[in-house]
Order: structure tokens, then sequence, then C-alpha cells
């Protein structure tokens, strides 16, 4: 019997030895995993902005109150206390053209004001209510779309004095756009 109980033993454990290894190596397994991910990048060209039209609010007049020259971004002005004069340069919004990535939109940044200075007399008057409209859109607003052709108009407000000194104003403004 002894030697049947010893060849027993000897077959339970070679057994159970058989059997604990794919478990052990299960185990092992279940503990860590791996996967593989891929990167991607697309690179689009820069985008970039040049101006084409100064901004030009015309000629204008004080008629003895503060009034305001509203410049639209379709070339419209509008006089509020303020005499037309004819002659001189046509009033025109300006015009930035956007190069880029076709397709993609873009946003445009507008200063809050800007203050414009006299040749001569060195009296500033100010800018303010700045508006845009890309060519890509057909209402006012900041977002566009780059095509082959893509530009935005700028209009804004200028505020006229009563007293306003005659002289010929300039000054300069900064606008800026980046991918959407």
């Amino acid at each position: 019997m002894h030697f049947f109980m010893k060849k027993f033993l000897i077959s339970i454990v070679a057994l159970l030895a058989i059997v604990a290894l794919p478990i052990r190596a299960l185990a092992e397994n279940s503990v860590s995993a791996t996967a593989t991910a891929t990167a991607k990048i697309e690179i689009i060209p820069i985008i970039a902005l040049s101006k084409s039209v100064d901004m030009n609010f015309g000629r204008v007049s004080p008629s003895g109150s503060d009034g305001n020259c509203v410049l639209t971004t379709t070339n419209t002005r509008v006089l509020t206390n303020l005499a037309e004069v004819s002659g001189g340069t046509v009033p025109a919004s300006s015009v930035f053209v956007v190069t880029g990535g076709p397709g993609y939109s873009y946003v445009i940044t507008l200063p809050t004001s800007a203050t414009l200075s006299g040749k001569s007399t060195g009296k500033t008057m100010t800018v303010t209510n700045f508006s845009a409209r890309p060519s890509s859109v057909t209402t006012d607003g900041l977002v566009g779309t780059i095509g082959t052709n893509s530009y935005f108009t700028v209009g804004a407000t200028l505020g006229v004095e009563a007293s306003q000194a005659v002289d010929t104003y300039s000054g300069d403004f900064e606008v800026s756009v980046a991918y959407n």
C-alpha cells in the first residue's frame, strides 16, 4: 500500500503542478496589458493679415453741437450733428486681406478705441464702436472663412466735438485674426 500511496501522491502533485501553471500564467497576464496608439498632426498654412485700404471718414464740419460720423462696413456714412462737405476723399471703410488654410474659419479681434491726432494742432479725436464684415458672410460679425479671395471690412464711429479744431486728423489702429 505504501507503494500505491506514494504513486498516488506523486500523481496528485503532478496533476496540481499541471493545473497550477496555467492558472499562474493567467494571473500574471491579467495584472498588466499593453496597447498601441498612433500620434498624428496636420500642418496648415500660417494665417496672415494685410491692410488693403485705410479707413477714411471723409470731410465734415461741426454744426454747433457734439456729433458723430458713423462709417459702416459697407462704406455708408451716417452723420449726426455734422454738416456734410463735398470734395476731398471718398469715405471708405478699412479693408484687410486674410490668407491661410482654405476652408478654415478665423476670428477677428478689433480695438475698443483709437485716437486720431491733428496734423497741425495736435488736438485729438476718438474712434469707437469698431465693427467688421468678413467677405464670407453677408452681415457684420467677427468670424469668417478663408477662401480664394478672403477679406473683411472695418467700420467705426468717430466722435466730433462742437468746437473741434480745423485740421487733418489721423491715427493708427490694429486688428488681428486667428484660426477659430
